[in-house]
């Protein structure tokens, strides 16, 4: 029987985290480390085990909220 080797970082059902939200300090310290330019939406997303349209959604919201917060300024 041939055992399945995991190839670290990538995201596979047997391996991928259980559905579910992540808290808000997790999601802003990811989107810190894009907006800096330290990883890449593809590199969060498999570091994370996230999807990258989700990565995608989460900084359209934070544009949105950044120039609504500005307007209002």
């Amino acid at each position: 029987m041939k055992t399945k080797t995991v190839i670290k970082g990538k995201v596979t059902l047997e391996n991928r985290k259980m559905w579910g939200r992540l808290d808000e300090n997790t999601k802003s310290k990811i989107l810190k480390e894009l907006k800096s330019g330290l990883i890449g939406q593809r590199e969060a997303s498999r570091r994370y085990g996230i999807p990258r349209t989700t990565i995608i959604h989460w900084q359209g919201k934070d544009n949105l909220v950044t120039l609504l917060n500005a307007q209002s300024s």
